[in-house]
């Protein structure tokens, strides 16, 4: 099971209002956790965060998507890995055109080695044409966040009188095209605007503030807050984001890490007793899963 349907951004054709006042304490309160210890209902809050003003059946439907994924997963919690890190990592990401007005949806994960510990999700302000333009938007508003992070440590180790971070902040992103266009000022783009949300992401590379690096959508743990997603790949993202899967390779920092990192097995292991809320015959789910050999068709989540 998931927090939200795929059609999440739609308003539904059940426009009957309902209590207002209720709707909005609950989102409020949703909104708390969501920030403070379950990034993976964020992206379905903080759209219904839109809607406490007039909610609707269709909302209110939505509200309860959520709040049954929480019932079921309550044991959940956001992990602290002690693991050594040397290095500020982030994902950015953006779904092109999500929004009934056009507009894309942005995301952003910052890890300080497997531990998140600052994420955002928001509606682009402005329309973008394509999917290029609305990563750029996204990489160039959300860049700042894990320059602060990094800003951060580099204070408390003036105090420490110890370097944390000893390697430039990296940035994972999944459009090969915006990635070119920031680093080989390639494209042509549409206004003075465009021009300087590229140019300010080309400034803070060539002055080697951070490196940007191509990551796979499907190893994009910020697309957990960009798009509804389904099945396994939103329970990888969510074990990432949560920490109980790594989303970081920790290679050169010092120090001993602590665990080993997580296989396939390990992933469905975690699925099977963790994650999956209907399984199909309990029994031999359970068997396969304790043995590893649990198939991603046992479940029915």
């Amino acid at each position: 099971m998931t927090p939200t349907k795929v059609k999440l951004f739609e308003p539904g054709s059940n426009e009957t209002k309902v209590d207002g006042v209720l709707f909005h304490s609950i989102v409020a309160k949703l909104l708390y956790l969501g920030k403070r210890g379950r990034p993976d209902i964020l992206l379905p809050v903080e759209y219904l965060c839109t809607r406490v003003k007039q909610p609707t059946v269709e909302d209110q439907k939505k509200l309860e998507r959520v709040l049954g994924y929480l019932r079921l997963t309550k044991g959940w919690n956001r992990i602290i890995d002690n693991s050594p890190f040397n290095q500020v990592t982030t994902y950015i990401d953006a779904s092109f055109a999500l929004h009934a007005d056009g507009k894309s949806q942005s995301g952003c994960m910052v890890f300080l080695g497997n531990t998140l510990v600052h994420e955002g999700c928001r509606k682009q302000r402005l329309i973008t044409r394509n999917s290029t333009e609305a990563e750029l938007v996204a990489l160039s508003d959300y860049l700042e966040e894990g320059e602060l992070i990094e800003g951060l440590l580099a204070d408390l180790g003036d105090v420490m009188m110890e370097e944390l971070v000893q390697v430039t902040h990296l940035v994972f992103q999944d459009n090969q095209s915006t990635i070119k266009v920031v680093m080989d000022a390639g494209g042509k783009q549409r206004s003075k605007y465009m021009k300087v949300r590229a140019a300010y992401v080309a400034e803070r590379i060539r002055v080697k503030e951070l490196e940007i690096e191509y990551k796979h959508t499907s190893k994009m743990v910020a697309d957990l807050l960009t798009k509804p997603l389904g099945g396994d790949l939103f329970h990888q993202h969510a074990n990432n984001a949560l920490g109980r899967l790594p989303a970081v390779c920790n290679r050169g920092a010092k120090g001993k890490t602590t665990g080993k990192r997580a296989s396939v097995n390990d992933l469905t292991r975690s699925v099977a007793a963790m994650t999956c809320t209907q399984p199909r015959g309990e029994a031999r789910v359970k068997r396969k899963a304790e043995s590893g050999e649990a198939e991603s068709g046992d479940f029915s989540c």
